[in-house]
């Protein structure tokens, strides 16, 4: 439950920050968005952006939600949203964002899907 406590002291600090003009610890920041990145990789091979998990992070009420628990809604967001449009080349505006997006807590999930398995090198 080590991440749990990350998640609420980050976001509290984050809290004191906006009221008090105090700066967020960002080495705990970090540390769990790299957390909640790790498990995401983990359960459905997706990393989302750094942007993206600190908007969710703001978003989510911080004595309810874990690392893990904000990682298995962002995988499941991400593997169970269907395309709003065929699959094609789409023009958007600059900044604009498609119509229809993975979201947790009102944030849309941007990232990649990274492979499950590296490679392995071979031996010469």
């Amino acid at each position: 439950m080590k991440s749990r406590s990350a998640v609420i002291a980050v976001l509290l600090l984050g809290g004191c920050s906006m009221e008090t003009g105090q700066s967020v610890d960002t080495t705990a920041l970090n540390a769990v968005i790299t957390k909640i990145q790790d498990y995401t990789k983990q359960i459905c091979s997706y990393i989302p952006t750094d942007g993206t998990v600190k908007q969710i992070l703001a978003s989510v009420d911080p004595l309810a939600e874990s690392a893990y628990n904000i990682a298995a809604q962002i995988c499941k967001a991400v593997t169970e949203t269907p395309l709003a449009v065929e699959p094609g080349p789409a023009v958007l505006e600059l900044g604009e964002k498609p119509a229809s997006c993975p979201m947790v807590a009102g944030v849309c999930i941007e990232g990649s899907f990274v492979p499950k398995y590296a490679p392995k090198e071979e031996a010469p």
